[in-house]
């Protein structure tokens, strides 16, 4: 793969991620080492979450290491023993069951059709966004009982959710 494409895709894909915390919660950058991601739980997530869902939510990420690291999961712990989250365990190698996975997916395969500058990304993603509907959500959670059957008979390995 060219490398210019895969910064690209990278790039890409952390502004997806942006796009859906500006949608759903609060708008935060820089997630790009333990200590980004730490600032971003402690000022963005875990207030948005207990806005949106309140006290004692659940908490998914996988096992990028920086969600890893010693220093977030330190700061997890202490909000799991001040009961204001719980963390959900996850597979070793196994991002494929967060179901937030499928629908950036799918979110890229449209924004890609465009082939998108930098300049005009954003409201190319704002416009797909919006084309998402209840119903593409719903087949979307429906496939996540197969995905998981697989990453269960692969023992937590990785999988091709795009098969589901």
């Amino acid at each position: 793969m060219h490398r210019g494409f895969s910064q690209a895709r990278r790039r890409l894909c952390n502004d997806l991620r942006l796009f859906w915390w500006f949608r759903c919660g609060r708008y935060c950058e820089n997630t790009g080492n333990e200590e980004g991601y730490k600032n971003i739980l402690k000022n963005n997530v875990v207030p948005s979450e207990i806005s949106l869902i309140g006290p004692e939510f659940v908490f998914q990420h996988d096992n990028d290491p920086k969600h890893t690291s010693k220093l977030c999961k330190q700061f997890l712990e202490a909000k799991e023993n001040q009961k204001i989250l719980k963390v959900m365990q996850w597979p070793p190698q196994s991002p494929d069951l967060n179901s937030i996975e499928l629908l950036w997916n799918e979110l890229d395969r449209q924004v890609r059709k465009f082939c998108p500058t930098s300049e005009h990304l954003w409201r190319i993603l704002q416009n797909e966004w919006r084309k998402i509907t209840p119903f593409t959500l719903e087949k979307l959670v429906a496939r996540l009982p197969n995905i998981c059957q697989a990453v269960i008979k692969s023992r937590g390995g990785h999988i091709d959710e795009s098969k589901f």
